[in-house]
């Protein structure tokens, strides 16, 4: 599924410029309450998210990928946040395309080691002061 184009900003944080692709069964996951239970609104509203993120990181897991924070809220009262693998390759409509693909939306645990983690590897390519504040 084509989530969106990559937006300019995260285009400037370094992600080649193709469309953003997540698979259905991920698609199911993320909004399953048996997986990371986003509601349905919330994943209508990823492309905004992400175009006006509060955070880009690199992941501290995956070397291919990095993690967008965003001002989304889960039913926990978790911050959302989103893992983009870049470089990769995905098929709409049968064909295949070179697309950065989300592998995972969900509401972070623990989110202040999180973020301590992120700041203490140097992990940190884009930080919106204003929108951090309103998710404090």
């Amino acid at each position: 599924l084509k989530i969106m184009d990559t937006p300019s900003l995260l285009q400037k944080a370094g992600l080649p410029s193709l469309p953003i692709l997540m698979t259905a069964n991920h698609l199911k996951k993320i909004t399953s309450t048996s997986g990371h239970g986003l509601d349905i609104e919330t994943v209508k509203k990823l492309p905004q998210y992400i175009t006006e993120p509060v955070m880009i990181a690199d992941s501290l897991t995956r070397d291919d990928s990095i993690v967008i924070i965003t001002e989304a809220i889960d039913s926990e009262n978790r911050p959302v946040i989103a893992a983009v693998m870049l470089n990769g390759t995905g098929t709409i409509d049968g064909q295949y395309i070179d697309a950065n693909i989300m592998t995972s939306a969900y509401g972070k645990d623990n989110f202040q080691s999180f973020l301590n983690r992120i700041a203490d590897s140097d992990s940190v390519i884009y930080w919106n002061k204003k929108r951090a504040k309103r998710c404090q």
